[in-house]
């Protein structure tokens, strides 16, 4: 059994970022964020497309994040390419899954008495 070396040589195909990456991941991240931002508060699109439209730019901004920040290209190994996208996934879906479960706690909290099957 071959044994992997701990640290990683430069050019191994880690996939290091420079700053032009690091820059250009911020800027198209933040864009995506401004595009999320635009369609739900200016009213820009049509409110049928809305979620649509914010699907759509959350899928992008997490390419981006994978690609310049956790630098999930075709340099890197696919075994770490998957370790990292799990650790990824992981982390969203605690992230969302919480959010939800503050927002669902906190409207237990604040309408005890109100029940939505109860609406005309």
């Amino acid at each position: 059994m071959a044994k992997t070396p701990l640290h990683h040589e430069p050019g191994s195909g880690t996939g290091e970022g420079s700053f032009f990456s690091y820059s250009l991941g911020y800027v198209l991240a933040l864009l995506l964020s401004f595009v999320s931002f635009g369609c739900v508060m200016l009213h820009v699109i049509p409110g049928r497309f809305v979620f649509i439209a914010l699907i759509a730019t959350a899928l992008t901004q997490v390419y981006v994040h994978l690609h310049f920040y956790l630098h999930m290209g075709r340099n890197s190994t696919p075994r770490w390419n998957i370790i990292v996208f799990a650790f990824a996934m992981i982390v969203i879906a605690i992230l969302v899954g919480g959010s939800i479960w503050i927002m669902a706690s906190a409207n237990h909290q604040m309408m005890p008495g109100y029940n939505a099957m109860q609406m005309p």
